[in-house]
């Protein structure tokens, strides 16, 4: 997932409240990635939009 760096804390905080990252062996990670330059990610957020768009709808 991709938000702003002003939202990462609360988005983390968000997601160790509700699952069981902790406690459950295999249930994953999150964590903050600092991303200075990247290439190929406007055609993944654009289908990431309309996802969430479709949803709303």
């Amino acid at each position: 997932m991709a938000v702003s760096d002003r939202s990462a804390p609360k988005v983390l905080a968000r997601i160790a409240s509700v699952s069981r990252i902790e406690e459950e062996r295999g249930a994953g990670i999150a964590c903050q990635v600092d991303v200075e330059e990247a290439v190929g990610l406007m055609r993944q957020i654009k289908a990431l939009e309309r996802g969430a768009q479709r949803r709303r709808d």
